[in-house]
């Protein structure tokens, strides 16, 4: 039979290792927030740039500030993360009017 007190001493070590992997990552974290912080500010930047430019039918020049926001997000989350998903989503909009407008899809309206 298993002793009951040598199972409650693997779950108390494996309760310790758990606090100690925990605080390594912190620690961890700690050490790269600056540049993560920095990128994230950046990824924002230019997300807030993007919509700007979309509000105004800039299309032309909203397609790079997406691609970098998507890029920097991507970069720090992952690329199929929920994070980027709103990055995404403007990106896409923004080369689908894009495309609309250069192939004379726009309702009529050229600009000249």
């Amino acid at each position: 039979m298993a002793d009951p007190s040598s199972s409650s001493n693997e779950k108390t070590a494996a309760n310790n290792n758990v606090g100690s992997s925990t605080s390594n990552e912190q620690s961890l974290s700690s050490k790269i927030c600056e540049p993560d912080k920095e990128l994230l500010e950046e990824a924002l930047q230019s997300m807030q740039h993007g919509k700007r430019h979309m509000i105004v039918s800039d299309y032309r020049s909203a397609v790079p500030c997406f691609e970098t926001a998507c890029e920097f997000l991507g970069h720090l989350y992952g690329l199929r993360a929920l994070e980027c998903a709103e990055a995404y989503l403007n990106y896409g909009i923004a080369l689908y009017e894009l495309s609309r407008l250069e192939e004379g899809l726009d309702g009529g309206i050229n600009e000249n």
